[in-house]
């Protein structure tokens, strides 16, 4: 299935959401953005559904997320192989079944997706207001955050993002709607964590830069 790579890299920093606002029932500002920030080398495990206008079935995907303080990584495994990663100021995006690679800087135009997510990855406050207002909804149990998009540019390509998860756990469940009135959800779990996962990483890396 054809999606164009912009779409592909924006959905990529969706994934690595983990929570971004204050609460109340027990949750703060403080202790959401610490779960969401990665303090070492992270593994999450995801299943990816899409509700496309164009198809008559849903498209199931998934593989893994690998997050770092610095960026984060998505290793697709099913239908079919592919990776995309943000760190530092750059994108990065490569098809092996295509052969098709691309990277560049976000410093907004096409990378001002990367940018606001960048910013929900790192917990960074200041930088998510620019482009979001939140809403934040907690029971003793659970909670839920929706980030409606306020950014003109970052409009154009998405909705709203709502977040879910368990009380005093990271996000378990995401559901991004497109401006085109696409919906993706991805269903998260962590794995592992540790710097054993950085000869992975690094190789993953390799691949994205065509070395």
């Amino acid at each position: 299935m054809f999606m164009p790579i912009r779409k592909l890299i924006l959905l990529a920093f969706c994934g690595l959401i983990f929570q971004v606002s204050a609460g109340q029932a027990g949750e703060t500002l403080e202790s959401v953005m610490l779960r969401m920030k990665p303090q070492t080398l992270m593994k999450i495990h995801y299943k990816e559904t899409r509700y496309l206008e164009l198809l008559d079935q849903p498209w199931s995907g998934s593989g893994y997320f690998y997050a770092m303080p610095d960026g984060m990584v998505k290793e697709q495994w099913y239908p079919q192989r592919e990776i995309m990663a943000a760190k530092g100021s750059k994108m990065y995006y490569f098809d092996p079944f295509a052969d098709v690679r691309y990277q560049g800087e976000m410093d907004g135009g096409s990378g001002i997706q990367a940018i606001a997510f960048k910013g929900l990855i790192s917990g960074d406050l200041s930088l998510l207001q620019q482009y979001f207002k939140s809403d934040f909804k907690s029971t003793d149990n659970d909670w839920e955050i929706i980030l409606n998009t306020s950014n003109k540019d970052l409009a154009e390509q998405i909705s709203k993002i709502v977040i879910s998860g368990f009380s005093a756990k990271p996000a378990s469940k995401i559901e991004v709607l497109l401006a085109d009135g696409d919906r993706h959800v991805f269903q998260l779990k962590k794995q592992t964590e540790g710097e054993s996962l950085q000869n992975k990483v690094t190789q993953l890396f390799k691949e994205l830069q065509g070395r």
